[in-house]
């Protein structure tokens, strides 16, 4: 079992920025220890804020720090929880429409957003190719030839004919064989007409020249039939006009063919939602109308039309919600870097010479928890006059982190998943059932192989790893080596201790030419933390070392610090920000002392790193 626990407080008042930032919340009983004490002065540099030179990226590289910001002062008032929450109900905020892509086809579908798409082309005056549609979608659910027959005189009234109220963006073929087609039915009905009309006349001429013969009147009323006759042939004629033209309206056009008008309207309805699509749709996406119709929806409306954009802000986001898996890939590396260097999420705090600290502007909320009000992340940055090498060989140092960070009190090494997706566990901690044993090791000799590899390359300095090829494309789903460890916190009474159950893996990003470590909340099945009445919180973060040489091309190496922590109880919120902000203007210079006190260990790897190089030795380097 790997596991190093704190004996007994240090005495420095350093502590090296390893927990997470703390979450603002209210108090609660259940939050409460029993044992008397005073409050944490500092909560194992819970909210650490710094920066220097944004984007410093080879070691060659002079350093050119950009010019101080005035630290912003944090508003009263609280910052909205961010409603990209797959379960808030919150509305979505314009500046994050623009990590979803729309579907053309499922915008149309929607009620709301084919009405809103017609309201955006009725203001740039092209609304008849949409009206045209909704007429062709009516005229494909009618049955019956008669009704089928009577939409397309209906489209045809409208968009087609010479004084038609609308005019359709049409090539001339496609509507020369519309009027075509029209004309041909037209020209049938009107045959079928005359045919009916023919013989209903030839039938009565017929009948009536028998029924005279038969029924011959005397002389004498001869005179007064005849002038009767001509005023009853045109009333009987009337009357059958009438008939025959219902006749054929609802009988004959049974037997009428509509196939080759159909098929000009799909021609004319293709050609027009091509139109739509290519020139149309991406205007309409891009206008002020939609953003302010789609900044009024939640996010689950807009998930049934749109779909988010690949490493964008929102995928971020949703991701923050999978605190689950055991596992990290290279598109969630991907997304933390680049939300640690987007200045649009964060908000200066503080800043002293090479030394910046950032608070999110918006608050994120971690896991499923649908009742969660989400936390604030926290950023810092500062420059070491050492080099990655030694930086990173103290700060992975389990031993160092647990004797100079006066909070942090035990850290176990739970297990590692390889990238292979194998994961040992340390059989003294974690008991396989029967469904996991085909997925699960638990082999002891699996964990002692780990400590004889850290401890063969405790002796060199040489951070030497896998080179993948720098220029092949890697798939953002690679599943990278994964170290899981069990973290726990003291923050001092009347707070309950916080514990983590972490997974963490470390790899060089070639593009900056860094290294990462990146972290996150998991669930470790069969896993029993065995913490009692202490609240299990919930992180993500990262720490980035970055090789750079100073104006006297001596090393050294910029340092960032990315945390985000739910405590999932809760703190005051007064104790949280007067901690965050004594924290941030004291962080370089009591790093400092704990680097300089550590200095004899920076040569080597250390012994036990967490895990954290045999990640990086299975990882390697890739393109972030």
């Amino acid at each position: 079992m790997v596991s190093t626990s704190k004996k007994k407080n240090s005495s420095s008042n350093t502590s090296l920025p390893n927990s997470p930032a703390i979450s603002i919340t209210s108090v609660e009983s259940n939050d409460m220890n029993n044992s008397p004490s005073s409050l944490p002065s500092s909560p194992s540099n819970s909210s650490n804020f710094f920066s220097s030179s944004p984007n410093s990226k080879s070691p060659g590289r002079r350093l050119h720090f950009f010019p101080a910001k005035s630290p912003k002062k944090k508003s009263t008032t609280s910052i909205s929880t961010d409603s990209l929450h797959a379960a808030s109900n919150t509305n979505h905020g314009c500046d994050a429409i623009g990590d979803y892509t729309f579907s053309y086809e499922a915008v149309l579908d929607d009620e709301e957003t084919r009405q809103c798409l017609l309201e955006y082309m009725r203001t740039i005056r092209c609304e008849e190719s949409l009206l045209f549609l909704d007429q062709v979608n009516s005229f494909h659910r009618k049955r019956s030839t008669a009704n089928r027959w009577s939409m397309i005189q209906s489209i045809f009234e409208q968009f087609f004919c010479e004084h038609s109220k609308y005019e359709l963006n049409l090539p001339q073929r496609v509507k020369d064989m519309m009027i075509h087609t029209y004309s041909d039915v037209v020209e049938e009905i009107a045959h079928r007409k005359r045919m009916n009309l023919d013989e209903d006349t030839n039938s009565s001429s017929n009948s009536r020249s028998s029924l005279e013969q038969a029924n011959q009147p005397p002389p004498q009323q001869q005179v007064k039939q005849n002038k009767n006759k001509n005023n009853n042939e045109k009333s009987n004629n009337n009357n059958r006009n009438s008939k025959d033209d219902l006749d054929v309206s609802l009988g004959s056009l049974d037997y009428i063919d509509l196939s080759d008008c159909e098929e000009a309207l799909k021609k004319a309805e293709s050609y027009i939602l091509i139109n739509l699509k290519e020139y149309v749709f991406p205007k309409f996406v891009g206008s002020d109308h939609f953003q302010g119709f789609i900044s009024t929806k939640s996010k689950t409306f807009i998930n049934t039309i749109g779909t988010v954009k690949a490493l964008s802000h929102s995928c971020f986001v949703e991701s923050l919600m999978d605190m689950r898996r055991c596992e990290i890939n290279v598109d969630q590396v991907r997304m933390i870097k680049k939300h640690v260097f987007d200045t649009r999420y964060w908000d200066c705090i503080y800043q002293k010479e090479t030394s910046y600290g950032f608070i999110s502007s918006k608050k994120y909320i971690l896991g499923e928890d649908d009742h969660a009000k989400g936390v604030y992340f926290a950023k810092c940055e500062v420059i070491f006059p050492y080099s990655a090498d030694q930086i990173m060989n103290i700060m992975t140092n389990t031993k160092n982190r647990i004797e100079h960070d006066k909070n942090l009190e035990d850290i176990k090494r739970i297990g590692y998943r390889n990238k292979s997706g194998t994961t040992n566990f340390n059989p003294n901690l974690v008991h396989s059932s029967d469904e996991d044993e085909d997925t699960l090791s638990s082999t002891s000799s699996a964990m002692s192989d780990l400590h004889d590899t850290a401890s063969s390359r405790s002796h060199t300095s040489n951070h030497s790893h896998q080179q993948t090829n720098h220029h092949s494309p890697i798939s953002g789903k690679t599943k990278l080596a994964t170290t899981l460890t069990h973290e726990r916190y003291k923050l001092g009474w009347p707070i309950k201790s916080r514990y983590y159950l972490l997974a963490q893996s470390m790899v060089h990003d070639t593009t900056d030419n860094m290294y990462i470590i990146a972290k996150k909340s998991c669930r470790i099945p069969n896993y029993d933390p065995d913490e009692g009445t202490n609240i299990e919180a919930i992180n993500i973060g990262c720490w980035m070392f970055q090789p750079l040489l100073d104006e006297n091309q001596k090393p050294c190496c910029k340092y960032i610090q990315f945390v985000g922590t739910d405590l999932r109880g809760n703190i005051p919120t007064f104790i949280i920000e007067k901690i965050v902000r004594k924290r941030t203007s004291n962080f370089y210079k009591s790093t400092m002392k704990m680097i300089k006190a550590c200095e004899e260990e920076s040569t080597t790897r250390p012994f036990d790193s967490s895990g954290y190089f045999d990640t990086l030795d299975e990882n390697g380097s890739m393109a972030l």
